[in-house]
């Protein structure tokens, strides 16, 4: 990946899920140093019970997930849902089957949650997870007003996050140059915000 340009916030999440869940031998050490990172941020216990160094998570960016709308008189006509993406989606087997562990980032850099945005991503999350364990993550720069809106969802910021996750990364080895360029560019996203360190 070479750009010439500032990547906006897609960008950002379809490069990791790109980098994180690609066929690279690193990607799928990326995403379990991720995962572990998040989740001992996010302190969700189910998720780390069932992430061990042999995981390998589907990882996806904008995940699309088909809400529908409120007294619509039609049930199958077009208009009559709504299309909105979930950030980034990992999930992987359990060992219980059928289940899956589950992890819904919605990642903010620079904008804010919508109202009625967060709830169905945690159905889609229940429904994909068909009873696993589920982490339901808001991934932001500084304090959004959808933590007090959305209790089941757990607030990590961006800054603890990279730290930590950079830490990892240097202590596999993971030296890669494109996967330090979207890394850098996070890192931008992230230092320019003025409440990044809260």
């Amino acid at each position: 990946m070479t750009v010439g340009y500032k990547l906006r916030e897609p960008d950002i999440t379809r490069q990791l899920a790109a980098l994180m869940g690609g066929g690279g031998r690193h990607a799928p050490k990326r995403a379990v140093a991720f995962l572990r990172v998040l989740t001992e941020l996010a302190e969700a216990e189910a998720i780390r019970g069932v992430l061990t160094d042999q995981t390998r998570p589907v990882v996806a960016a904008e995940h699309l997930v088909i809400a529908p709308r409120r007294r619509s008189a039609v049930a199958h006509d077009a208009r009559s849902s709504t299309a909105t993406r979930i950030d980034l989606l990992f999930e992987w087997p359990t060992g219980t089957p059928g289940q899956r562990a589950v992890v819904v980032i919605e990642a903010k850099l620079g904008s804010s949650v919508s109202v009625g945005q967060l709830r169905p991503y945690r159905r889609e999350a229940l429904r994909r997870a068909k009873g696993g364990p589920v982490a339901l993550v808001l991934l932001t720069a500084w304090a959004d007003a959808a933590e007090r809106r959305h209790r089941t969802w757990t607030a990590v910021r961006w800054f603890q996050l990279l730290r930590r996750w950079e830490s990892a990364l240097a202590e596999a080895g993971d030296d890669d140059p494109e996967f330090a360029r979207v890394r850098a560019h996070l890192w931008h996203f992230v230092l320019s915000s003025k409440r990044a360190h809260h």
